[in-house]
């Protein structure tokens, strides 16, 4: 989480929330349904040693 806060920060980004959801072995043991496209986006980011952002909201002053 830290490296994420981090990576963010140096992009100019100021993150209010980052929030993990667990690997896909936790995600599927806690009974979360992940469909395929999502597991491969999760196996492909742990390959990369990669952060996925899925969401920003800009605000502005």
């Amino acid at each position: 989480m830290r490296e994420t806060v981090a990576i963010l920060k140096e992009a100019d980004l100021a993150p209010l929330e980052v929030t993990g959801h667990g690997t896909l072995e936790e995600r599927l043991k806690a009974g979360d349904e992940i469909d395929l496209e999502e597991q491969a986006l999760m196996q492909r980011a742990l390959a990369e040693n990669s952060v996925i952002v899925a969401e920003m909201t800009p605000f502005f002053d």
